[in-house]
This record gives C-alpha cells, sequence and structure tokens, in this order.
C-alpha cells in the first residue's frame, strides 16, 4: 500500500470514528452569566454529582457562563480555569454587551447598594443622593451600576437616567389581576404554558400584539392575556420629590415644623393612618399633612411602603437589662457600654448576627442579633404591667425534631433546625414582655404529635403556634401560608399572624387556610400553623435562612399575637 493510500484509509477511518463519538457540550453563541443561588454550592470538574469537587460558591457570586451541558453549567472560574455547577442553583441571564446604558443618579438619601438584583441580596455599600454612576444593565426593577470603583445593583425607583439606552424608561409595567395567571410561550391559549404569575404580582411589558402581551419572564420573553393584567406607565426618572407612602406604627405620633426634636408640635397622627412623604432628611420625613400643610416625622415611626426600605430594619429595641454593647461583632470584644431593655438604637451596619449601631453621644458599637427586636417594637410603647401578653399561656410547637427532620431544602437545609431558630426568637420576645411561655422542644429531639397537642389542652394555652417550613415539587413554589380548623376559634389568630407575616417580610402572600393538621384538628384550644417560606425554591431557602429574615418573621410573629390579645 502506498503512501497515497494510506493517508486516504486513516483519513476515512478518523471521519468514522469521529461520527459515533459522543457531542461535545453546548457552546452559547450568546455571552450570559450564572448567579448562585444557594449560600455554599460546589463547582465540580465535569456535568454531575458523580464528578469531584473543584471549588466553592457563595450566594450571589456572578460567573461566566462558557456552556451547557442537560442541567449543569460550565462556568469560567476567576483563575482563569473552568468547573460544572448545578443549573437549579444558579439564575441565568444574558449579559448587555453596551459598555454603558447610561449615567444614573441617586435621588434617595443613602440609597442601599446590593450584590445582586434583590433585596434578598446582602447589601455591600451606599448610593448617596445627587452622586452619578455609571449604570451597565438592567433586571427587572433592578439597575446595575458602576460606582466609586465598585460593582452593585440598586433599586430602579429611586435612580434618575441619563442618556439611558435601557428600553423600560419608556416601558408599561401591569399588575397581575387574576389569582394565578398562566404564562405561555405564544400570544394563544393553544401554546404551552411554562409557568404562573399570582395576583398583585408586577410585570415589565415589553409588547403587545392584539389582546396579549409579551412580557420578561425569568430569563425569556413570554405572552400573557391581557384581560388579566392592570397596566401602568412605568418611567424611570421619577422627580426629586418622591411619592412614596407609609404607615405610622407609634400611637400617637408628633407632627413638627422641622427634622428635629427641637421642632415645634404641629399636629399628631394615629397609629395606622396612611401619610405621604414628600422628602427624607436626616431620618426625617417630610409630611402631606393636609392639602396646603407639610410636616415632618421621625421615620422609625413610619413603615415605608415600598420594597427597597423594608428590606431591612433601620432600629434596633433592647429585650434585657444590662445588655452589653461591644466594639466589635464578637462576645471576644470589649464591652463599651451597656442598655436597658427598651431602649432603641439606629442601625448603621451588619456583621453576621451582630448589628452595629449608633449610640446616643455619637460613638459605634455591636450588640448580638439574639438579644435585640428590630424595627419599632410594641415593647417599649407600652406599660409591661398592662401589656396584652403578660401573663398569657402561649405554646410554640417547632414542627418536626430528631429522626423526622421535616422538608429538606435544595442546598441542603432541614426544616427541624430552622423551625427550632425560629421558635426560640419567638420565645425569647414573649418571655421578656412577661408571657407564659413553653416551646414543645427546646432541642433536636423527636416529639410526637400528640404529645405536642396535649401540652396544649394540658395548660389550658391561650394560644398554640406550630411554626413550620414549606416544600413542593415545583422549585418555582414560594410564600407565606396560614392554616386554621375551626374557623370560629382559630381564623382570626391564623389571619392575624399572617398579616404580620406578609407585612413584616418580603414573602409572597399564599393565605390563609383550612388545614387538617393533627395539632390543629385534636388541638381543644385557639391554634395556627404557619408555613414560613420553601425550602424548594433555592432564593427562598436563601432568604429563610438569613438573620434578617429570622428576626422579621419572630417580631411578625410576636406582633400578630400582641394584636390578637389586643
Amino acid at each position: 500500500m502506498n503512501t497515497k493510500n494510506i493517508f486516504i484509509y486513516f483519513f476515512i477511518f478518523a471521519l468514522a470514528i469521529s461520527s459515533v463519538l459522543p457531542i461535545p457540550h453546548q457552546v452559547l453563541a450568546e455571552s450570559q452569566t450564572a448567579t448562585v443561588l444557594g449560600s455554599s454550592v460546589n463547582i465540580r470538574t465535569g456535568p454531575g454529582l458523580s464528578y469531584p469537587v473543584k471549588a466553592s460558591a457563595k450566594y450571589g457570586e456572578t460567573y461566566e457562563i462558557i456552556g451547557l451541558e442537560g442541567d449543569w453549567v460550565n462556568i469560567k472560574l476567576k483563575n482563569g480555569s473552568d468547573g460544572w455547577i448545578a443549573g437549579w442553583l444558579v439564575s441565568k441571564k444574558t449579559v448587555v454587551t453596551n459598555d454603558s446604558i447610561g449615567e444614573v443618579t441617586s435621588i434617595a438619601t443613602g440609597l442601599r447598594v446590593r450584590s445582586g438584583p434583590g433585596t434578598s441580596f446582602q447589601i455591600i455599600g451606599y448610593f448617596h443622593n445627587g452622586e452619578k454612576a455609571k449604570a451597565l444593565t438592567q433586571e427587572g426593577d433592578w439597575v446595575k451600576i458602576s460606582y466609586k470603583g465598585e460593582i452593585g445593583w440598586v433599586y430602579s425607583k429611586y435612580i434618575t437616567f441619563h442618556n439611558s439606552k435601557t428600553e423600560s424608561t419608556a416601558s408599561k409595567s401591569g399588575i397581575v389581576l387574576a389569582s394565578a395567571l398562566n404564562v405561555r410561550e405564544q400570544p394563544t391559549t393553544k401554546s404551552n404554558v411554562i409557568g404562573k404569575l399570582y395576583k398583585n404580582e408586577k410585570v415589565i411589558i415589553i409588547d403587545q400584539q392584539g389582546d396579549w402581551y409579551q412580557i420578561k419572564y425569568e430569563q425569556t420573553k413570554a405572552f400573557v392575556h391581557g384581560d388579566f393584567l392592570q397596566t401602568t406607565e412605568n418611567t424611570t426618572n421619577p422627580s426629586s420629590e418622591s411619592n412614596k407612602t407609609g404607615v405610622v406604627t407609634a400611637s400617637a405620633l408628633n407632627v413638627r415644623d422641622q427634622g428635629s426634636l427641637n421642632g415645634k408640635v404641629i399636629d399628631q397622627i394615629k397609629k395606622g393612618t396612611k401619610v405621604t412623604i414628600l422628602k427624607e432628611v436626616n431620618n426625617w420625613y417630610q409630611i402631606q399633612i393636609n392639602q396646603n400643610q407639610t410636616g415632618w416625622v421621625a421615620e422609625w415611626y413610619v413603615d415605608l411602603q415600598e420594597n427597597e426600605s423594608s428590606s431591612s430594619a433601620k432600629t434596633v429595641t433592647l429585650l434585657y437589662n444590662g445588655t452589653n454593647l461591644r466594639n466589635g461583632p464578637s462576645t471576644s470584644y470589649q464591652v463599651i457600654a451597656r442598655g436597658n431593655k427598651g431602649d432603641q438604637f439606629d442601625v448603621i451596619g451588619e456583621e453576621g448576627r451582630w448589628y452595629k449601631i449608633k449610640l446616643t453621644d455619637g460613638k459605634e458599637a455591636y450588640v448580638a442579633g439574639w438579644i435585640v427586636t428590630t424595627g419599632n417594637s410594641e415593647i417599649d410603647k407600652t406599660n409591661e404591667k398592662n401589656h396584652p401578653l403578660q401573663n398569657k399561656k402561649i405554646i410554640i410547637d417547632p414542627g418536626h425534631g430528631g429522626y423526622d427532620s421535616g422538608a429538606i431544602g435544595v442546598n441542603g437545609t432541614l426544616e427541624k433546625n430552622l423551625t427550632l431558630k425560629t421558635a426560640k426568637l419567638v420565645y425569647n420576645k414573649l418571655n421578656a414582655i412577661g408571657a407564659d411561655v413553653t416551646l414543645t422542644r427546646s432541642d433536636d429531639t423527636y416529639i410526637s404529635l400528640n404529645s405536642r397537642v396535649y401540652l396544649s389542652n394540658r395548660y389550658n394555652a391561650d394560644a398554640f403556634i406550630s411554626i413550620h417550613y414549606d416544600s413542593s415539587i415545583y422549585s418555582s413554589a414560594r410564600g407565606l401560608t396560614a392554616y386554621y380548623y375551626h374557623s370560629s376559634r382559630d381564623k382570626t389568630l391564623a389571619s392575624t399572624i399572617h398579616e404580620e407575616l406578609t407585612r413584616k417580610t418580603d414573602l409572597r402572600d399564599r393565605g390563609i387556610r383550612f388545614g387538617n393538621f393533627h395539632v390543629l384538628r385534636e388541638n381543644y384550644r385557639p391554634s395556627a400553623l404557619l408555613e414560613l417560606g420553601f425550602l424548594s425554591n433555592p432564593t427562598e431557602e436563601w432568604t429563610v435562612n438569613t438573620n434578617v429574615f429570622q428576626e422579621q418573621a419572630s417580631q411578625a410573629i410576636y406582633n400578630g399575637l400582641v394584636k390578637y390579645f389586643q
């Protein structure tokens, strides 16, 4: 066989072999990024759980996507190498190729800059009123900016665009009117349903085709029927005069003629009153009193009715006398001051489970998160001797325990551990005010359902609260649910606490429902079962594990009980 024939033979052989070799993983035509949703996610050497772990990624970290294979994403690591991460633990989005979509200016005092597009992401800095930054891209109501050498995300309601190239400056937004609205691939009822939206959810409308609206849905574009949306013009250029609204939380809030305690009291507003906020200066809000008059109120007695400002606490209130205030976020740091029960301080930062606070003399200190309440707690506004919870017999039931782990989160969270954490926080708040409170379990022990109900009936409880976290086969399921069994006896308790939970946290309201659960059905005392978010949803699993959410949820349960007994 001559040389030419040998060459032809090997060429044909190679071509035949290549036709049966496995097709390599998909190479993306578009530049995309993956943002990590789990708190600690493994990066592997290949696309599967059988491959060795190469590195670990933290929540909120973003990587460039260089390929896909099945449910796995091939990402480029910071050291230049690559690795594989599970697709269900990341949020994928197309990278905007423009270097900038315009310049933006902050119109809020201390606008929070976050590590990702949502209030569940960590605060990494502040974008101050009047300062400018470069806008890199936009995702829903959030804008990615470059500010003082750092990259982060801000809420679009509190910035103005200059020379903006973003489509949302002239787009519409919509509010879902239906209880459950089908999201489809194409503008027809014969098209595949790719998801659902629920009542009061907000969507960005891209285009309209007949009776159908094209919307942004997760990482793609989809269609919903226009009959089930209430549309409004959506501009990202609000005036510097804010149109935010708030609800008064103090029993009687003084309105002053200037933003200071030295200001003259010109009016008083009752608790629960909604106010229109015109301006914010040095922790004071200018509000509209009537058509011709404005005044100033302290911001710490007003709960803002918008996502960004409700995402974290403004103040903390001490639960115990003689509380140590330290010069660092650990018990190993020196005690520089002490506070007493009911003392309230402004929060200027958070480190782990510790709050950085500002003392009355202007100095800074740290206080442990588990011995304070956040926001305006009723603890410091009500005489303890006349407190509605004083001597009330309350049973707090942390669901599951021992060999019964309950739901297991996509990132490994055990429901039994989380319910105990929440229950202990609620216990501390109730105990501090003088309630006669009992935990059905105080450690990782299995307690039968009969034993839990026995405690409630035996002690003639005034209220029995069972704490749980939810799970679903659908990873998109999310939100809070409260259950009752007897309408006449239990429903008011469940609805009152649920109302506070939906007000205090950012989770979706799934409503109050009848629940045929043993701890409710066999209970002779007023009882409610709470589902505080879905561990099967990667984002919600991370959220409910945070100290901020735990404090919000436990405070909401406390607040709900106060209202119930009032």
